[in-house]
C-alpha cells in the first residue's frame, strides 16, 4: 500500500479518473436539478413550450425585439415639424406595468410634442380632434410616422427559424405577420410585448405579459406576439435546446444511480488522492512540492474566480444561447471550464492535504507573512518600550503610572457621558486589581524569603501569577536557594569525605599501632643487658603511646564532628567532677611545676550534662594546660551560676605568647605553639568544642595578654525538676 501511496503513476491515473467522474457527477447532478425544477419526478413531464428553458430563450427574445423595435428618431422629428410648428418640451419615457413589464427597458429620448388635431386612419388608434387640445391623443401623422418606422424595423428583422411574429395595433387590426399560417405553432399568453406612445410624450413597455386591468393610456401602441414551431427544426438555439431537455426527460430514471455511483467513486480516488498527497518514493515523511509553495490564499482565490467565472457562464447560459452563440461551442467551453475547475480544485485539495501534513498551511500564504512582518515591528517597538521601562527606577516607574492614571481618568470625567465614566470605573478596576496582585506577589516573596533565612532551601516561590520585577525577584531568590542548597550538599559531602578517611585511615592505623603496642610491651618485660637497647624500646613506647593517643583523638574528633557519639544527659554534680580531675592530674600538674586552685560552691551546683563526655572535655582542657602553661604558675578552676546557667571556669598563663583569634584555637590540628615543640595533635580544643555543642552546651575561649581562659557554660539543673 505504501509503494501504491508513493507511486506517481497511480496519482495521474486517479487524477485522471477523478476528473471525468467528477464531470459525470456534475452533469448528472444538472440533470437532476433539471427535472426536479421541471416537475418531471412530480407528474407527467412537461413539453419543451412549456419549460423554464424555453421560457427563458423566449424572454430574452423579447427583449432583443423590444431593444431592436425603436421609433425613428429622424421620420418622428420631420413629421412633428410638418404637423405643428412650435414642438412640445420632451420627456422621457418610463414603462411601468404587470407581471413581466420592464421599466425604462425601451425607454426612447424621442422628442414627441403634443398634437392638436388627430383625425384616425386604417389600422391606427387615434382620438377625436376635439380631444387632441385636452392632450388625450396623438396626432394621425405622428401614429402613422410610428407605424410606419415599426413596419421598416420589422421588415429588417432576423428572426430564429422556429419563431413567428404577429404584431396588431391596441385595436386588434393586424400590422405585420412573418409567417403565412399558425397552423403547427404554439402561442402562450405570456410570450407578448406590448408598448405604447403616449400623448404626453411617454413610452410604456410591457415584457412578458399585458398591462393589469387598471392601467390606461390615451395614444397609440402595438402588441407583439411570438409563436414557437411544436416541430422545431435544426439550425437555432430553440432547436438545441429542445433536443437537450427531451434528452434530460428521458435521463431521469436512472440519474439517481449514476450520480450515486460517481459520488462514491469521487469520494473513494479523493480519500485515496488525500493519503498519497506529499508522499514520495523512499521518503519516511511527505514533502511539498513546487505547486505546494505556492501561498495558500494566493492559490484558493485563484480556483475561487475560476470557479465564479464558470458559474456566471452557466448562469448566462440561456442569455448566450438566445443570441448569436451556437450551443456547441458552448458547452465545448462549458466542459473546458468545468475540466480545469475540477483539476483545479483537486490539486488544491491535494495541495491542503499536503500542506497540513508538513503543518505548512497557514505558514505559507500572503497573510501570514504580512502578518508575521507587522508582529515583528510590533514585537520590536513592544520590546523597545519594555526595555525603556524596565530601565527607568522603580520611583519613575510608579510616576509614569500614576501620571497615565491621572491624565485618563481626567479625560474621562471631562468627557460627562455615560461612556466616559464606564471607562473611567473600568480603567479604575483594573488598576485595582494590579495593585492587589502586586502585594499579594510581595507577599509570596517574604514568606519564601522568610524560610529560605529559616534555612529550608528546598522552598521554591511559584512564578506562576509573577510579572516584571517580582517575577524576576523571584527567580534571583529561587536560584539564591539552589545556589546555596548545592553549596551546603557540597561542604556536607566534603565533610563526610573529611570524617569517613580520617575514621578509614584511624581505623587502618589502629590495627598494626595495637601490634607494636604489645611488642613493644612484651620487649619491656625482657632481660636486656644491652643499656642502648633498652633506651630504643623506651623510645619505641613513648612514640607508640604518642601515635594511639593522636589516633584515638582523630577517631574521636570525627565522631563529634558527626554527631555519631551516643549522648545520654543526666543531672551532673560539676563540683564532684572537678575533685575528681584534680585527683587524677595531681601528679602531672605536680612535674609541670603547676599549682591548681578550685572554687567549688559549699551547696553544690548540678548541671545537665553527659559525665562521660564532660569529663573528656575537662580531661582535655586540664591537658591543654600542662602542656602550655608557665611553669611555677597557678591554674584556677571554678564553678559557679551565672545568668541562669552553669559555668566552669578554668585560667592559666600561658608559656609562651597567644598571638591569635581565640576563635582559631578550635579549629582542627592548631596548636597554641606555633613551633610545634611540644606533644599534641592540635585537636583536644577541637573535640571539646564539639562534644560541648551535643551536650547543649557552649566552650567560650578568650586570651587576655598571656592570660587564656575556657568558660564551659551548660543549663543547670533547677531543684524540683523531674530526674
Amino acid at each position: 500500500m505504501k509503494r501504491l501511496l508513493s507511486s506517481c503513476l497511480a496519482k495521474t491515473v486517479a487524477i485522471a479518473l477523478f476528473v471525468l467522474f467528477s464531470l459525470g457527477f456534475a452533469a448528472g447532478c444538472f440533470g437532476l436539478a433539471y427535472n426536479f425544477a421541471q416537475g418531471s419526478y412530480d407528474g407527467a413531464a412537461p413539453a419543451f413550450e412549456d419549460s423554464f428553458w424555453c421560457s427563458a430563450l423566449i424572454s430574452r427574445q423579447l427583449q432583443r425585439l423590444s431593444s431592436a423595435l425603436q421609433p425613428d428618431v429622424l421620420s418622428l422629428s420631420r413629421a412633428w415639424t410638418d404637423a405643428i410648428p412650435s414642438p412640445m418640451p420632451t420627456a422621457e419615457a418610463a414603462g411601468t406595468g404587470g407581471e413581466g413589464a420592464v421599466a425604462g427597458e425601451a425607454s426612447d429620448p424621442t422628442p414627441m410634442p403634443a398634437s392638436t388635431a388627430a383625425p384616425a386612419g386604417a389600422g391606427i388608434s387615434a382620438a377625436p380632434a376635439t380631444e387632441a387640445a385636452d392632450g388625450d391623443a396623438i396626432s394621425e401623422d405622428i401614429a402613422a410616422a410610428l407605424a410606419s418606422a415599426l413596419l421598416d424595423q420589422l421588415s429588417s428583422l432576423e428572426l430564429p427559424q422556429n419563431l413567428a411574429l404577429r404584431v396588431s395595433d391596441l385595436d386588434g387590426t393586424l400590422l405585420y405577420d412573418s409567417a403565412e399560417s399558425l397552423s403547427g405553432y404554439t402561442t402562450r399568453d405570456s410570450w407578448v410585448m406590448y408598448r405604447c406612445y403616449g400623448s404626453n410624450g411617454e413610452i410604456t413597455t410591457f415584457l412578458n405579459g399585458l398591462p393589469g386591468p387598471g392601467f390606461s393610456e390615451a395614444g397609440w401602441g402595438f402588441l407583439l406576439r411570438i409563436s414557437l414551431r411544436q416541430a422545431c427544426v435544426e439550425g437555432d438555439a430553440f432547436f438545441a435546446a429542445a433536443v437537450w431537455h427531451y434528452r434530460l426527460l428521458a435521463a431521469r430514471n436512472w440519474l439517481f444511480p449514476v450520480v450515486g455511483a460517481l459520488l462514491l467513486l469521487c469520494l473513494g480516488l479523493l480519500v485515496f488522492l488525500f493519503c498519497a498527497a506529499g508522499r514520495r518514493k523512499d521518503e519516511p515523511s511527505p514533502r511539498c512540492a513546487w505547486i505546494d509553495r505556492i501561498p495558500t490564499d494566493l492559490f484558493y482565490a485563484a480556483v475561487l474566480l475560476l470557479a465564479f467565472s464558470l458559474v456566471c457562464l452557466i448562469l448566462r447560459g440561456a442569455e448566450l444561447l438566445s443570441g448569436s452563440w451556437q450551443v456547441a461551442p458552448l458547452l465545448a467551453l462549458a466542459a473546458l471550464g468545468g475540466t480545469a475547475l475540477a483539476l483545479l480544485a483537486l490539486l488544491l485539495l491535494m495541495s491542503t492535504a499536503t500542506r497540513v501534513k508538513t503543518r505548512t498551511f497557514f505558514r505559507n500564504s500572503v497573510v501570514f507573512h504580512v502578518l508575521r512582518f507587522f508582529y515583528r515591528i510590533l514585537r520590536r517597538v513592544c520590546r523597545a518600550l519594555a526595555e525603556l521601562f524596565q530601565n527607568l527606577p522603580a520611583l519613575w516607574k510608579l510616576y509614569l503610572l500614576l501620571l497615565g492614571y491621572a491624565g485618563f481618568s481626567l479625560v474621562f470625567l471631562l468627557s460627562r457621558s455615560g461612556f466616559g465614566l464606564l471607562l473611567w470605573c473600568g480603567l479604575t478596576l483594573t488598576g485595582l486589581v494590579f495593585l492587589s496582585k502586586f502585594v499579594l506577589a510581595l507577599q509570596r516573596l517574604y514568606a519564601g524569603a522568610k524560610r529560605m533565612r529559616d534555612g529550608d532551601l528546598s522552598v521554591k516561590i511559584p512564578l506562576s501569577g509573577l510579572y516584571g520585577a517580582c517575577r524576576a525577584h523571584a527567580q534571583c531568590l529561587n536560584d539564591l536557594a539552589e545556589g546555596m542548597g548545592r553549596a551546603v550538599e557540597a561542604r556536607m559531602k566534603s565533610e563526610r569525605m573529611k570524617t569517613d578517611l580520617i575514621t578509614n585511615v584511624s581505623h587502618d592505623i589502629k590495627t598494626p599501632l595495637t601490634s607494636i603496642v604489645n611488642y613493644v610491651d612484651l620487649l619491656k618485660k625482657e632481660a636486656l643487658d644491652n643499656e642502648t637497647a633498652a633506651g630504643y624500646v623506651q623510645v619505641l613506647d613513648r612514640q607508640a603511646q604518642r601515635l594511639k593517643k593522636l589516633t584515638e583523638d582523630l577517631v574521636e574528633a570525627s565522631k563529634a564532628q558527626s554527631g555519631a557519639l551516643n549522648v545520654v544527659l543526666a543531672p551532673t554534680d560539676l563540683a564532684e567532677l572537678l575533685r575528681q580531675c584534680a585527683a587524677e592530674y595531681e601528679e602531672r600538674f605536680a612535674a609541670a611545676e603547676l599549682t591548681p586552685i578550685l572554687t567549688l560552691p559549699e551547696a553544690g551546683l548540678s548541671a545537665l550534662a553527659d559525665g562521660r563526655l564532660l569529663f573528656r572535655v575537662l580531661d582535655n582542657l586540664l591537658n591543654n594546660a600542662v602542656k602550655y602553661a608557665l611553669p611555677g604558675t597557678r591554674v584556677y578552676i571554678d564553678v559557679a551560676a551565672l545568668d541562669g546557667q552553669a559555668r566552669i571556669a578554668l585560667r592559666n598563663v600561658s608559656r609562651d605568647a597567644l598571638n591569635m583569634d581565640p576563635a582559631e584555637l578550635t579549629a582542627r590540628f592548631v596548636r597554641g605553639d606555633a613551633s610545634r615543640a611540644t606533644e599534641g595533635s592540635g585537636l583536644g580544643l577541637s573535640i571539646a568544642d564539639d562534644l560541648m555543642k551535643l551536650q547543649g552546651g557552649r566552650l567560650i575561649l578568650s586570651i587576655d595578654g598571656d592570660l587564656f581562659r575556657a568558660d564551659l557554660l551548660l543549663p543547670p539543673v533547677v531543684a524540683d525538676r523531674d530526674q
